[in-house]
């Protein structure tokens, strides 16, 4: 069986991580690399692929049988809709999308267009993923009735400046967050003075929980307070 083409766009922290899978894979091999900076000339020199300034350039000359999008957030949506323009499968770095609605177009695009798109949630494949799935399916813990996880990551600080420091601007994962829940967060249940909170980002679930009164949780506080939100007092549970 010849080995999957695949074209990573993105000569970044992540797309390096990428590269390093690909060119390690029995599987796969790395057809080009796509990045206008510097960076990318180096790593197509490395691994003694073609180079390409961006997408459009890559599909006049080549059409690879993936693309994996490792380009900064707010190029996700763009990127993607280029790769199905092309009828070339990508797999989108999370989050797919800067915007609920990029996302929404770009995954309808790929509906109608027939072209996969997947989201790179790369823990799902983790070992640790891997094997909590196989204590729970084996019985051991008995019915799961709820799951309750907590996952912590230490980010050193060059993380948010490679690229001009485009994860600290608008779009960028935790940003993106912050700003929906303050914005379009929807009440869906109040029982109690336990609010939980439903929305979206890139088109991925996001629940709130609090023991907040619900006009003090962004959704009619006091518009005084940062985020519309009223300061709580000290040992207050939320």
């Amino acid at each position: 069986m010849n080995p999957v083409r695949i074209a990573v766009a993105g000569a970044g922290l992540i797309g390096r991580c990428h590269i390093e899978e690909v060119d390690v894979s029995g599987s796969a091999e790395l057809a080009s690399v796509v990045d206008p900076g510097p960076a990318g000339p180096e790593l197509a020199n490395k691994y003694g692929v073609s180079l390409s300034a961006s997408l459009a350039e890559l599909f006049e000359t080549d059409k690879p049988d993936g693309v994996i999008l490792a380009t900064p957030n707010q190029m996700h949506v763009d990127g993607g809709l280029e790769c199905v323009a092309a009828g070339v499968p990508v797999i989108v770095e999370k989050p797919i999308g800067d915007t609920i609605e990029g996302a929404t177009r770009l995954v309808e695009a790929g509906a109608k267009a027939g072209v996969a798109i997947l989201t790179g949630h790369h823990r799902n494949y983790s070992p640790i993923m891997a094997t909590a799935r196989e204590i729970v399916r084996s019985g051991v813990l008995g019915p799961i009735v709820a799951v309750t996880g907590t996952a912590l990551f230490y980010k050193p600080d060059d993380y948010y400046e490679v690229g001009g420091g485009w994860r600290r601007e608008p779009g960028a994962p935790v940003g993106d967050v912050l700003d929906l829940l303050h914005r379009d967060a929807v009440p869906v249940q109040d029982v109690g003075h336990r609010l939980v909170v439903e929305a979206g980002v890139a088109g991925v679930p996001v629940v709130l929980r609090t023991q907040a009164d619900p006009s003090e949780a962004g959704l009619g506080g006091d518009p005084h307070a940062v985020g519309g939100r009223t300061p709580r007092s000290p040992g207050s549970t939320t």
